[in-house]
């Protein structure tokens, strides 16, 4: 939340930016699939990280009010620059985390391989949908 940027007045989203606002919510869900299986595995830096992830990413699709960062509609130009950005983050750390996974750890179980698979592939798609979002605001 501290990358937003205060805004007087913000424009309304586009037209590109209303039609990824279902692929983005499809997206929150399964980073929400993927905090359980974290807690599950105890990763729980991991999962921390990932809920703030989808925190930022519920205030981006909701949109919010606020008399410190000003009022953000659904689907904001700023909120989404902060949603694409942790979500590259998390993606840069979280392939680091499967390489690491699959060179040194066997788990017994098919559950801990798809969360690991999962975690920078939403990653990577969050950061593309924010990307392009931004990609048709510029132009």
């Amino acid at each position: 939340l501290c990358c937003t940027v205060p805004q007087q007045g913000s424009l309304p989203p586009s037209e590109y930016a209303l039609a990824c606002r279902p692929w983005v919510i499809i997206l929150l869900i399964i980073q929400g699939v993927v905090i359980v299986g974290r807690c599950w595995m105890l990763d729980l830096w991991g999962a921390l990280i990932m809920i703030i992830t989808v925190v930022i990413g519920y205030l981006y699709v909701a949109g919010f009010e606020s008399k410190v960062f000003g009022n953000s509609q659904p689907m904001d130009i700023s909120m989404n620059w902060s949603w694409g950005f942790i979500n590259f983050v998390n993606f840069l750390f979280d392939t680091l985390s499967l390489i690491i996974w699959f060179v040194y750890r066997r788990p017994l179980f098919m559950w801990p391989y798809i969360v690991i698979l999962l975690a920078p592939i939403t990653g990577f798609l969050a950061f593309w949908i924010a990307y392009k979002v931004h990609e048709d605001f510029v132009t």
